[in-house]
C-alpha cells in the first residue's frame, strides 16, 4: 500500500498497513486529495470496500488513537479496556500491562514517575510482591489513562510559533521533558509528554550530567520537530546556560555536546517553582537543585582520571596514604567527607592551607581518594597532590618520556591537565628552573620581534621541511635528521639519514609523509642543494605539489622548522646529558617526538595529537598498574 501511494503519502495521506487517512484544511481540498488518493490505488489495481470507509469524518480513530481538528487523543475503547484491567499477578502481566500503557506514554505526565514502582518488580532477580506502592501505581496509570489529555498538531507554517522543550531530571525516578509550542494569543499548548527511567549507571552522575542528558535525549527524540527550527529549552538548572560557553570539554560530555551542534536553540533557566510541568517528576526527591548538593558537579560529571604514576612507580594507594598523612588537606577532607556538617576553618592556617579552604566546595573523595575539579575544566578531575608527591610527579613530567625536557609552559599543561595543588604554576616554573639538563643544554633567550604567523586552511595543506646536522654518527651510521612539520596541527616528523643527497631526502619524505599524510599543496623548505634539486622538482611535479623556498641567508622565513629544529635538539642534548652516550642519540628519536605530540603548542593551543586526532595522547602518566619507568625499558628493548 505504501508502494501504491508513494507519491501522495505524507502530503495528502497517511498510510499504515491496509489503514488510509487522507487530511486536508478544507472540504474542497479534501476532495481534490480524495481524487488524488482514488487515481493512485486504481493505477495498482487496489480495490477498497465501501463498508469500511467514512468520508469527511471530522474526527477517525487511527493506531488506538482519536485525530480531530483539536489535537490527538486517546481512545475512549481502549481505555475502557484499560480500566478493567484485572490487577497482575505476575512480572509477565505487569509486562504486558506497562507494554499498552507505554504506547499512551506520550500523553501521561510524569509516566516514568508513576510507573517506577511496577518497573522494579519486572527486573531480574526481584520477587514479585505486590503491595500498596503497587497498586497506587498500577491505579494511577489506569487513571491518568483515562483522563482527557489532547495532545495539540505541531504547527510548522511560517510564522507559527516557536516550540518549547521543558526537560528535568531526577537521580532517584528518571528524565522527563514536555514539548509544547506557543500560541498567537501566547498560551502554551502541549505537544507531547516525555519521560524514561535511568539505568543504573547514570543513578551515579553529578546534577550537571544528568539535566544535560535530559536535555540530549529529548532533543534527540523530538528532533523531527526541532530540527531546522530555533526553539527553547527550558531547564531548572541554571548551570546549563552555560553549555555553549565549556571549554576543553572531554570524552562522554563533548559527545553529548557535538550531537547539540546541528540543533539552533537558546537554553533558558526556569526556577523550579515555575517549572511544574517538568520538575514535577524530580523534585518529589530531590532536596536541593543548586551546586550546594553536589560542589563538584558546577561543570559536568567527571570521565575517568589517573590513578596512578606509571612512571615514577607511584600507585594509588601510594597516594593515598600521602594525603592522608598530610596534615594541610585534614581540614578539606574531613569537610569533602561530610560537607553537610560545615566545620569551621582552622585558627591559624598557612597560605595553602588558606587555598585549599577557599576552594573546598570543588574538591570530593573517590575510592577514598582527594580529587579538584574547577570551574571550567569540563568533565576532567583532577588529583588534589600532596607536596611530599610533588618531585616524584614533576621529575615524570619534566624528565620522564612523557615530558622531553620542554619548557615552563608546556610542562604546566601537562601538569595542569592531571593533577591540582595550591601554587602548581610556580612549582612548576621553579622545578624547571632549575633542572640541571636543561641548564647545559639550552642556549640563553633575547627577545626578537614577534613572528608573522603563516594561515592553512586545513590540516596538511603546508608542510616544511629541513635537515638537522651534521651530529655525531649514530650506531645505525646516521649523521642528519631531516624533519617535516604541518603548519596547521603542528604534527612533526623526525627521520634519521646517513647523508643528506637529493635522492635519500625525496625517498624519506615520501616514505615518512606523503605515504602516511598524502600530498600537502605546499612544501616549504630553505634553498639546500638537497630540496632545489632536479629531482627533488620532478617529485613535486609529479605529486602536483607546489615547491616554496625561503630566501637565501633569511632562516627566520621558515621560523617554524627553525623553532623545531632547535626543540628537538635541545630535547636530544637533555636526554644524552643524563646518562646516554653520544653514539645514541638516534634511539631518542622517538621518545622525543611523543613528548612534543603531547605537549600544547603556543600556536594552537592544543597539542599536536589532539589537533590531528581530536583525543589526547595516553601517557604513561595516566596507565595503571604503577610499573617500572618507562624509558630504560624502552633502551633495553631496543638493545635486544
Amino acid at each position: 500500500m505504501s508502494m501504491a501511494l508513494s507519491e501522495v503519502n505524507w502530503k495528502e495521506c497517511l498510510v499504515y498497513f491496509d489503514d488510509i487517512v487522507v487530511f486536508a484544511k478544507s472540504v474542497g481540498q479534501h476532495l481534490e486529495r480524495l481524487k488524488h488518493v482514488f487515481q493512485c490505488l486504481r493505477d495498482a489495481n487496489v480495490k477498497l470496500k465501501p463498508a469500511k470507509c467514512v468520508f469527511l469524518a471530522e474526527r477517525v480513530k487511527f493506531l488506538g488513537h482519536i485525530v480531530s481538528q483539536e489535537g490527538i487523543a486517546t481512545d475512549p475503547s481502549k481505555c475502557e479496556e484499560i480500566q478493567n484491567w484485572p490487577r497482575p499477578c505476575s512480572a509477565k502481566k505487569v509486562q504486558a500491562f506497562l507494554g499498552t500503557c507505554a504506547y499512551y506514554q506520550s500523553f501521561i505526565p510524569q509516566f516514568s514517575e508513576i510507573a517506577a514502582p511496577l518497573y522494579r518488580l519486572t527486573a531480574d532477580g526481584v520477587k514479585f510482591e505486590w503491595g500498596s506502592e503497587e497498586e497506587s501505581s498500577f491505579c494511577r496509570l489506569k487513571d491518568a489513562l483515562c483522563s482527557p489529555n489532547v495532545m495539540a498538531f505541531p504547527d510548522f507554517s511560517p510564522g507559527a510559533g516557536e516550540f518549547i522543550l521543558d526537560t528535568d531530571a531526577s537521580s532517584r525516578v528518571g528524565l522527563g521533558a514536555v514539548l509544547s509550542q506557543r500560541q498567537a494569543d501566547g498560551r502554551e499548548k502541549v505537544i507531547a509528554y516525555g519521560s524514561r527511567m535511568i539505568h543504573a549507571a547514570e543513578k551515579n552522575y553529578c546534577t550537571t550530567r544528568l539535566e544535560l542528558l535530559a536535555v540530549v535525549h529529548f532533543v534527540k527524540k523530538y528532533r523531527y520537530y526541532l530540527l531546522g527550527r530555533k526553539f527553547t529549552v527550558r531547564s531548572d538548572h541554571k548551570a546549563l546556560q552555560w553549555l555553549a560557553s565549556l571549554k576543553d570539554v572531554e570524552g562522554q560530555c563533548a559527545r553529548w555536546l557535538e550531537s547539540l551542534q546541528n540543533f539552533d536553540f537558546e537554553i533558558i533557566h526556569r526556577p523550579g517553582k515555575e517549572h511544574g510541568n517538568a520538575d514535577s517528576l524530580s523534585r518529589k526527591y530531590r532536596k536541593h537543585a543548586g551546586h550546594e548538593s553536589c560542589p563538584s558537579c558546577q561543570f559536568s560529571e567527571n570521565v575517568p582520571v589517573v590513578n596512578a604514576v606509571f612512571g615514577s612507580g607511584l600507585s594509588s594507594k601510594e597516594v593515598q596514604q600521602a594525603q592522608v598523612a598530610e596534615k594541610k588537606l585534614a581540614a578539606v577532607r574531613s569537610y569533602a567527607l561530610d560537607p553537610g556538617s560545615n566545620p569551621s576553618a582552622p585558627r591559624v592556617m598557612s597560605w595553602e592551607e588558606r587555598v585549599l579552604w577557599a576552594q573546598r566546595q570543588l574538591i570530593r573523595v573517590e575510592s577514598d581518594l582527594l580529587y579538584f575539579q574547577s570551574p571550567g575544566s569540563g568533565c576532567q578531575k583532577k588529583i588534589l597532590l600532596p607536596p611530599a608527591l610533588l618531585p616524584k610527579v614533576l621529575s615524570e613530567l619534566h624528565d620522564g618520556v612523557a615530558g622531553g625536557h620542554l619548557g615552563v609552559r608546556k610542562t604546566q599543561e601537562k601538569v595542569k591537565a592531571r593533577y591540582w595543588w595550591p601554587g602548581l604554576s610556580r612549582s612548576v616554573e621553579e622545578y624547571c628552573r632549575s633542572c640541571v639538563h636543561c641548564a647545559k643544554a639550552k642556549p640563553g633567550r633575547s627577545n626578537r620581534a614577534p613572528l608573522q604567523p603563516i594561515c592553512s586552511e586545513g590540516a596538511f595543506q603546508r608542510i616544511m621541511s629541513d635537515i638537522v646536522g651534521p651530529l655525531p654518527k649514530s650506531r645505525g651510521g646516521n649523521r642528519f635528521v631531516l624533519t617535516i612539520q604541518d603548519s596547521f596541527t603542528k604534527w612533526p616528523v623526525a627521520v634519521p639519514l646517513s647523508n643528506q643527497r637529493a635522492p635519500t631526502v625525496a625517498r624519506a619524505i615520501f616514505d615518512h609523509w606523503i605515504a602516511h599524510f598524502g600530498c600537502p599543496e605546499f612544501l616549504v623548505t630553505d634553498k639546500g642543494t638537497n630540496f632545489e634539486s632536479a629531482l627533488m622538482k620532478q617529485l613535486c611535479r609529479l605529486l602536483a605539489v607546489k615547491k616554496c623556498r625561503t630566501s637565501s641567508y633569511h632562516p627566520m622565513a621558515d621560523g617554524q622548522a627553525e623553532s623545531f629544529n632547535k626543540t628537538l635538539k635541545s630535547m636530544i642534548k637533555c636526554r644524552m646529558s643524563e646518562s646516554v652516550g653520544e653514539g645514541d642519540w638516534e634511539d631518542l628519536i622517538h621518545p622525543s617526538l611523543m613528548a612534543y605530540r603531547s605537549s600544547v603548542h603556543r600556536g594552537t593551543g592544543y597539542t599536536p595529537y589532539y589537533m590531528l586526532y581530536a583525543r589526547e595522547m595516553r601517557l604513561p602518566v595516566d596507565m595503571e598498574p604503577c610499573l617500572s619507568p618507562f624509558l630504560p625499558v624502552l633502551r633495553r628493548m631496543f638493545s635486544h
